[in-house]
């Protein structure tokens, strides 16, 4: 049985795709990253990961520009469809059902925004000599961790809210041909993206709580602060004749303090999370023009719509009737994407240690050294 030559397609469908495409999806977390105190290394370690979340923020919002495009694109193949369906209608006397290649008129690209990689956030400096009363000091300085947890949760959460939004580019009900088959690649590029971008936020929230895991071992490893406060006040004690058992003890947790120190630095270090570009949306820059619409048979009633055999490509090629400034217009135009894959007329085929306690009493006599008990 002979199949029509024109290609059915629905263009309120591919208006609504295109509103759906374009919805926001939820807005990247913003929340600030504090480090888990004072220490240089979580203070790079936050530095980067604040830098990575702020790339992947410019990245997701160059990406919603990108469905913007692609949208404004879709609504525009639509209106073309409409407007050669008309035209067609006009110069075969059909009822407007029968559509060809859609006319894509120019000037609809948005301008593309600027990306770049993220930077790298400069490594915490060599340790220099530092006090172990000071360290722990800055060791016990806010925020302890509250805003790297608080930032993993979100970055997880929205690792979902994209997952979520991923069913907006599914296959076409009433679209087919190179056309259809051409917006849909962009769909699963842009789908494939998506799924990347997930994916950088889950990697993100383990960064954070990386950090925060760091945070607490140093904590649970190195002398406490308050078992320093006391080693410090038997050693100025002027009834404690023999210092020197104290003065071992302290540098015993000087020593420790360097070594948690060293273990902290390298359990800091966070790489740069580097989010790929968005895929290119279809633009409306080639000039080729479409084929014509196919002839009439000959004989045929310009009045009915034609559902014959379409002349095959070996035949002679007879010229169309006159055609009308409708029909003229719409022959001029392309469907045809500048990137990605190409865009050829619809109508040719149809087709993401427990801590050491310091027991150590802070009684109004000397205090022995055994009474600290194991300090450090």
């Amino acid at each position: 049985m002979s199949q029509p030559w024109m290609l059915a397609v629905d263009p309120s469908e591919i208006v609504a795709r295109a509103t759906e495409v374009e919805a926001p999806i939820a807005d990247p977390p913003g929340g600030a990253v504090l480090a888990a105190c004072a220490l240089d290394p979580a203070v790079a370690g936050a530095t980067q990961l604040a830098l990575s979340a702020a790339s992947m923020r410019a990245y997701l919002q160059s990406g919603a520009q990108a469905r913007q495009r692609l949208a404004q694109f879709m609504r525009d193949a639509a209106k073309a469809y409409e407007q050669i369906d008309e035209g067609a209608a006009t110069a075969l006397g059909t009822d407007g059902h029968g559509i060809g290649a859609p006319p894509i008129p120019a000037g609809t690209d948005l301008p593309l925004p600027a990306l770049a990689d993220t930077p790298t956030a400069p490594a915490a400096p060599p340790s220099p000599y530092t006090g172990v009363k000071l360290a722990a000091i800055n060791l016990n300085k806010p925020d302890q961790g509250v805003s790297l947890k608080q930032f993993a949760h979100d970055w997880n959460a929205y690792n979902l809210a994209i997952q979520q939004a991923l069913g907006r580019f599914r296959d076409f009900e009433n679209w087919e041909g190179e056309a259809a088959t051409a917006v849909q690649a962009a769909f699963d590029q842009h789908r494939d993206w998506l799924r990347l971008m997930a994916r950088l936020s889950t990697t993100m929230a383990k960064q954070a709580s990386g950090l925060e895991q760091a945070h607490h071992w140093a904590i649970g490893q190195h002398p406490a602060l308050a078992d320093i406060t006391t080693l410090e006040e038997v050693l100025r004690d002027p009834r404690v004749p023999d210092k020197k058992p104290f003065m071992k003890v302290y540098a015993q947790c000087q020593k420790k303090s360097e070594e948690v120190l060293t273990g902290y630095a390298n359990r800091t270090i966070t790489e740069p999370v580097q989010p790929p570009r968005p895929p290119a949306a279809p633009t409306h820059n080639d000039p080729k023009p479409p084929p014509p619409l196919p002839p009439l048979p000959p004989g045929g009633d310009p009045t009915l719509p034609f559902t014959g055999t379409p002349p095959m490509p070996t035949m002679p090629f007879t010229p169309p009737p006159a055609v009308t400034p409708d029909t003229t217009e719409a022959a001029r135009a392309a469907a045809t994407l500048a990137t990605g894959p190409t865009v050829k007329p619809a109508a040719l085929d149809g087709g993401a240690s427990a801590a050491i306690p310091l027991t150590a009493p802070l009684g109004a006599g000397p205090t022995p050294p055994s009474a600290l008990g194991p300090v450090c």
